[in-house]
């Protein structure tokens, strides 16, 4: 049986880059997750945020969950 653990990815610390001001909305990441370049609503309304080069450094899109969201992973 092969080591798949050398596989894993370490997810991403939000918790130094996201403020609660970002709860429910979408935010654009710079490429290595340590800023977040704009926030909006809506994923149509965050690229009229993004300036040109901004959109040209391949940002990362991410739903930041409500407050009061909660995911909970099923084995379905």
């Amino acid at each position: 049986m092969a080591d798949t653990t050398a596989k894993l990815v370490e997810a991403p610390n939000f918790t130094k880059v996201l403020q609660p001001l970002h709860a429910g909305q979408w935010v654009a990441f710079s490429h290595d997750y340590s800023r977040v370049i704009a926030s909006a609503d809506s994923v149509a309304n965050l690229l009229k945020n993004l300036s040109k080069e901004e959109k040209a450094s391949d940002p990362i899109f991410y739903k930041v969950p409500s407050k009061d969201s909660y995911y909970i992973p099923t084995n379905q």
